[in-house]
């Protein structure tokens, strides 16, 4: 897939910038796109956007002061819960209904959200969305998010591991993808049918991931996720 060659080709430093989430949102139809880091707190680590915007200020405080009210608040969700739609969490009756939806989402032009988590602790989450202003996400959408969901989590871990730990275990891309869908929750032949590959090849990527990161199987994956290097 070109959008997987090119965003892997990124430098490590830079895990998803502007020029690979406007290629996202060619490739799954829409008006923005974001990344981002957040903690609980709703303190920002990260934030990057396909196009830039300026938001009046008054709008940001809304999303801030409700943000306890947003259907895919960052601490809600996790990655082993996959790409979500906002249409599919609540009714548009229901969402209708909030102040969230009256002082943030209408007057921002937003119909409808396509988030995957690419990391969740009790730190930290991060996130990537989608977002759509005259129309509802797809089905179709949200499987060709699913694919890309593993490889956008490896470039995700690729840039903290080559920023902040240069010397730790290094893992190929294949082995860090695979590696970032154990710590979802996902069995080797789901991972196989996602990676498109057999899940005797995942069988082998995991010993190999395994023998690098010094765990002994899939509980310990998670925290070692930390302290990966990508090559």
């Amino acid at each position: 897939m070109q959008f997987l060659d090119t965003a892997v080709s990124r430098s490590p430093a830079d895990p998803l910038p502007q020029s690979t989430l406007s290629a996202l949102t060619g490739l799954i139809a829409a008006d923005q796109a974001d990344y981002f880091e957040v903690r609980p707190d709703g303190g920002t680590l990260a934030f990057t956007m396909a196009f830039e915007e300026q938001n009046p200020t008054w709008l940001e405080e809304a999303s801030v002061r409700l943000r306890h009210q947003n259907p895919l608040s960052p601490v809600r969700w996790a990655p082993a819960d996959g790409p979500l739609r906002m249409s599919e969490i609540i009714s548009e009756r229901e969402l209708r209904r909030l102040d969230y939806y009256n002082d943030f989402l209408r007057p921002a032009h937003i119909r409808d959200r396509l988030r995957v988590w690419l990391w969740r602790s009790g730190e930290t989450a991060a996130c990537l969305t989608l977002v759509r202003s005259d129309a509802r996400f797809s089905d179709r959408d949200k499987a060709v998010m699913a694919v890309l969901q593993p490889h956008l989590a490896a470039l995700r871990e690729r840039s903290l591991g080559a920023h902040d730990r240069p010397n730790e275990a290094e893992l190929t891309i294949r082995e860090a993808q695979v590696v970032a869908l154990v710590a979802t929750g996902r069995s080797n032949a789901e991972i196989a049918r996602l990676l498109f590959m057999s899940p005797a090849t995942v069988a082998k990527h995991l010993e190999h991931a395994y023998r690098k990161l010094r765990v002994t199987g899939r509980s310990e994956v998670a925290a070692s996720l930390r302290t990966v290097s990508l090559s």
